[in-house]
């Protein structure tokens, strides 16, 4: 299996050390399956050393990497619902999208500050004999759920506390959703017919799936941390 791992990057140098420890232990394990990872990066907008950083990293690391500058010259908002974030996140996403290989078998999208076992993303790939795009539960330290403008079922975002959507229950497994966020793992012929919509990014992406014929799933046994 060809796996390509997609990240963007602006201001990060405060955990880029503990990003790159993730991809290498992905990468091991990954590798000592027989298959490969391939990373498609980007970043752009920073004012502190991020683009050396990752240039130090990549000259070092193991794996084959592209790494894209991508500037567009916005506000860095944080993580907030706002129209011009939006844009300037497709414009980022969407040239990540770009070069994604023909031969990918699976995509891996994650949003670079996460906290995430190598266990967590291997389960995930496996997800896709089953499943066509799979999503984790991400969480916060305090064990609220972060991600509820992302994830949606029947038109219902999460909520930030237990039981977090009023379908789930303690033996839900599987949980078919409207849409994800933070992080996705999906077959690689899926994410070639995708883009990134200006409106609503990764929730876009997700309508695309779904409207073409596919679904996006919720593994709640998988989690990664948002810090």
């Amino acid at each position: 299996m060809n796996v390509t791992l997609c990240s963007a990057f602006r201001n990060s140098a405060g955990y880029i050390a503990r990003y790159f420890e993730q991809v290498t232990a992905l990468q091991e394990s990954i590798e000592s399956r027989g298959d490969c990872l391939y990373l498609v990066l980007a970043e752009g907008d920073s004012t502190d050393d991020t683009p050396e950083r990752l240039d130090g990293v990549l000259s070092e690391l193991g794996v084959e990497a592209t790494l894209l500058g991508v500037t567009h010259g916005g506000k860095d908002y944080g993580s907030v619902v706002n129209a011009e974030r939006f844009a300037n996140l497709a414009k980022v996403w969407n040239a990540i999208w770009q070069r994604i290989p023909e031969d990918a078998d699976a995509v891996i999208f994650v949003e670079s500050d996460l906290i995430w076992a190598t266990s967590t993303m291997l389960a995930l790939l496996d997800d896709l004999e089953h499943v066509p795009c799979v999503a984790p539960m991400v969480m916060m330290k305090n064990g609220w759920f972060w991600d509820t403008w992302g994830f949606v079922r029947n038109g219902h975002n999460f909520r930030n506390q237990p039981p977090f959507h009023a379908e789930m229950t303690a033996q839900s497994l599987w949980f078919e959703l409207d849409s994800a966020g933070s992080c996705l793992v999906m077959r690689g012929d899926v994410a070639r017919r995708v883009h990134w919509p200006a409106a609503d990014v990764v929730k876009g992406v997700c309508k695309q799936i779904i409207d073409g014929g596919d679904s996006v799933w919720l593994n709640t046994r998988q989690k990664v941390m948002h810090p």
